[in-house]
């Protein structure tokens, strides 16, 4: 099954700074500062994290959302593996 970005970009169950996680870094579409910030957010601790929410609070929400929630599981939909 292939992925419908459409449909998850859309979807009312995704929000648009999830969509963009998964679509730019999970699945490498997007570049240069996108990649660099999710990496970051991947690899910061837990101050560090709350600094970068300050300036990037959609993003952080996202990642958290894919590495402690529901996100990966909402996804699944649209054929995210």
């Amino acid at each position: 099954m292939s992925v419908d970005w459409n449909a998850m970009r859309n979807s009312e169950t995704v929000k648009e700074a999830e969509f963009l996680y998964v679509f730019d870094f999970q699945y490498r579409h997007g570049g240069g500062f996108s990649t660099t910030l999710y990496e970051a957010i991947h690899a910061a601790d837990t101050n560090n994290r709350m600094r970068l929410a300050e300036g990037f609070p959609d993003e952080v929400a996202a990642v958290i959302a894919w590495t402690s929630g529901d996100l990966a599981e909402r996804v699944r939909e649209f054929g995210v593996d």
